[in-house]
């Protein structure tokens, strides 16, 4: 049972450093963890003087962003100690009846263990989904 997980990018699907995630690790006397990226990514509108780090910095839609299992599986291979990782994949567009088809296909693939966080419905960052 895993009772907590880590996303790798933030809402502008920029990745953290993998040694950056050891040493808290670490600090913390945790000895590994799940990993994926963020099934969405926040759009930075022409109108917004700041970069968004989070979905509620502004008004801004959010749109699914499939290429975060890239950023995951990069994390991954770079990371130096891929033992302390379980990567899932989360790239996932719930609307889209050929996201199982794909699901199944790059778990078959790897070096996915799983599926990870799926947005189907998340307060307040639902609304400022663009699309279905």
């Amino acid at each position: 049972m895993i009772d907590a997980h880590i996303h790798i990018v933030d809402f502008l699907q920029d990745a953290g450093e993998p040694a950056d995630l050891f040493a808290a690790f670490d600090a913390a006397g945790v000895q590994g963890g799940v990993i994926f990226g963020l099934p969405v990514k926040k759009k930075w509108g022409h109108h917004e003087p700041n970069r968004p780090r989070y979905y509620l910095d502004d008004t801004d839609h959010c749109y699914p962003w499939s290429a975060t299992d890239e950023a995951t599986v990069r994390f991954y291979e770079t990371s130096g100690a891929p033992h302390r990782l379980a990567p899932l994949l989360c790239g996932i567009d719930p609307t889209d009846l050929d996201s199982a088809a794909r699901a199944d296909r790059l778990l078959d693939e790897g070096p996915f263990v799983g599926v990870g966080e799926l947005l189907l419905r998340h307060g307040r960052l639902t609304p400022l989904i663009h699309g279905e």
